[in-house]
């Protein structure tokens, strides 16, 4: 008996002449990539082995970034191949249809809404923003006292109650520096949003991880005001990410995509 198959999903776009003659990278675990035409629709899939399906490996591989990294990248080299060509939407990793009918009964069903969704991210470019936490001087001062052993203990413990409150003060201030700079951005792009820092892969945490949708023309204008606000912010560190596809702001809900008849949540 035939092993059951399936449709991963990269992204939702529109058939154009450049989408057609592109050359595609290779999909998840070097598969090819297809152009699944649904008229004025284009899904971008790869058919894959439902049994021997890299899904099926997510659930260890998202605490295993060896596992998932490389599916991960191949995922994003082709939304980011694809989203060269126009506008495009992203689909979340891992939406995996069980067959071509759920796919096309979906996009069916959600026409107008992909289509309004296409149209808020033509000609636009997603940028991240992270704002870390510089280096702050302390405010706190070694009061003075007398040089006698209990005279030396009230000052080390008076001592670590500024350093506490200097470091509250402190993260207070950079919280809130972070929250301006986020709001004066905003200003500088048609969508902004802030998106869970636990999101960010890497040892920092930072204070603030922002999106920004932002029209092509106006980028730089946009990597301008980082580089003012830098430059008059200098107890935060804003790094830049991207150019991305509008991963943030393509919104469309795909909560009824299947796999083995079980609901598998996804999004564009």
């Amino acid at each position: 008996m035939p092993s059951p198959s399936g449709l991963w999903l990269y992204a939702v776009t529109q058939p154009s002449d450049e989408l057609s003659g592109l050359l595609m990278p290779s999909g998840i675990r070097g598969m090819p990539v297809t152009l699944r035409d649904a008229g004025d629709l284009v899904a971008v899939t790869t058919v894959l082995d439902l049994d021997e399906s890299p899904a099926a490996e997510l659930e260890t591989a998202l605490n295993d970034l060896p596992t998932l990294e490389p599916i991960a990248l191949a995922h994003h080299a082709v939304i980011a191949t694809v989203a060269r060509t126009g506008a495009t939407l992203p689909a979340r990793l891992a939406t995996i249809f069980s067959d071509d009918e759920s796919l096309d009964s979906l996009l069916a069903d959600r026409r107008p809404r992909l289509h309004a969704a296409l149209d808020q991210v033509a000609g636009r470019t997603e940028l991240g923003v992270k704002i870390f936490p510089g280096a702050t001087p302390t405010d706190a001062t070694d009061p003075a006292g007398d040089d006698s052993a209990t005279g030396a203990g009230a000052r080390y413990l008076q001592r670590r109650r500024a350093e506490l409150d200097a470091g509250r003060r402190a993260a207070a201030r950079t919280a809130a520096t972070a929250q301006t700079i986020y709001r004066v951005l905003a200003r500088h792009s048609q969508q902004a949003q802030q998106n869970p820092v636990g999101r960010v892969p890497r040892a920092e945490v930072p204070l603030l991880n922002g999106a920004f949708l932002i029209d092509d023309r106006d980028i730089g204008v946009f990597l301008g005001a980082v580089d003012g606000l830098r430059a008059a912010n200098p107890e935060v560190r804003v790094d830049i990410t991207g150019p991305w596809p509008a991963y943030s702001f393509a919104e469309m809900s795909l909560d009824e995509a299947q796999v083995r008849g079980e609901a598998d949540h996804a999004a564009l």
